[in-house]
């Protein structure tokens, strides 16, 4: 009795390891290029806490072109994003041109979507590293907008509409404030 458990738990085992990934769903993934022109940002409650820590909400932020190509992938439309985020250890700080600026670590969440003419895709970013605060001297939609200078910039947006099931995702390095061009991502389609 034993050894027909024994068994037959290892053919289970065996099935598990061998038939189960053979019968999952499969994603075609396609390398896509992400073109983003025509930024706009609103920025929206911000202010020091007692302990230094620097605090940004309900900041508004996208771009009027928002453009995804890949191999038989062309979608092009417009974003729109909620951003909100806390920096620690700020301080200031001479740029290399000899500016005056405030920095600080931590972390900015947006959530964003990508407006598309048949659907859209929704999801979330998390950049990470230092960022720097704009000064209350630029205009008013610009003042206290925290941009990623060194980090991380992780997004995945799920797709609705005739999108539905696919998934976009985009990381890449922020280094000395400069973006790599160009952006490429990855599109997963069921």
């Amino acid at each position: 009795m034993k050894k027909a458990a024994v068994v037959f738990l290892a053919l289970a085992l065996l099935m598990m390891i061998f038939a189960v990934p053979v019968m999952a769903k499969t994603s075609k993934k396609i390398t896509v290029t992400f073109t983003r022109t025509g930024s706009f940002l609103t920025t929206g409650n911000h202010w020091y806490s007692e302990d230094g820590a620097y605090h940004l909400r309900d900041t508004t932020i996208g771009f009027h072109t928002y453009a995804i190509a890949g191999q038989d992938v062309s979608y092009a439309g417009s974003s729109e994003g909620t951003m909100w985020g806390n920096l620690h250890n700020v301080q200031e700080t001479t740029t290399p041109s000899g500016a005056k600026a405030i920095v600080g670590e931590g972390g900015m969440t947006t959530a964003s979507e990508i407006f598309f003419t048949d659907g859209n895709f929704e999801g979330i970013i998390q950049s990470k590293g230092m960022f720097v605060i704009y000064p209350e001297s630029l205009p008013a939609s610009y003042r206290g907008y925290a941009s990623l200078v060194n980090g991380e910039f992780r997004g995945v947006w799920h797709g609705t509409g005739i999108y539905t099931g696919q998934t976009l995702m985009l990381d890449y390095e922020v280094v000395n404030a400069v973006v790599p061009t160009p952006l490429t991502g990855t599109l997963l389609i069921p």
